[in-house]
């Protein structure tokens, strides 16, 4: 597997923060960190479809943020389109929003200021056999 470029990185970094600006004890989605993570995510992609979302960031990456703003915007109505009409909508909004919100919530930020943020305080521990 190809491992993504700074373009494509610096670009999922804009598409995130459009996403997820941060606030209210949240960083935005570049200042998690999680990008270095990306990859991770994608790897169980179809080879297919991971080349294909990245063709569309690298050509999203020319955009500016607000331009890209109000994509996210104006997809937002659109997916709920029924039928045949809604599904380019929402394969776009899965493909963007559904691997940004993956790695941001997957707790692989460095500090684990996105978990606490959200005050989720996962702890796991291997279960005693009787």
């Amino acid at each position: 597997m190809t491992p993504l470029t700074e373009r494509q990185r610096r670009a999922w970094n804009k598409i995130g923060d459009v996403l997820i600006p941060g606030g209210r004890g949240l960083p935005s989605f570049s200042d998690s960190g999680v990008v270095q993570h990306l990859e991770t995510a994608l790897e169980s992609s179809p080879p297919d479809d991971r080349e294909a979302l990245l063709t569309l960031v690298s050509v999203l990456a020319w955009l500016p943020r607000p331009l890209l703003a109000l994509l996210v915007a104006v997809n937002t109505p659109l997916r709920r389109l029924p039928g045949m009409a809604g599904a380019p909508f929402r394969l776009l909004d899965m493909g963007l929003r559904g691997v940004v919100f993956t790695v941001y919530y997957a707790g692989v930020d460095e500090q684990g200021r996105v978990h606490a943020g959200i005050d989720c305080h996962i702890h796991c521990e291997p279960v005693e056999d009787n």
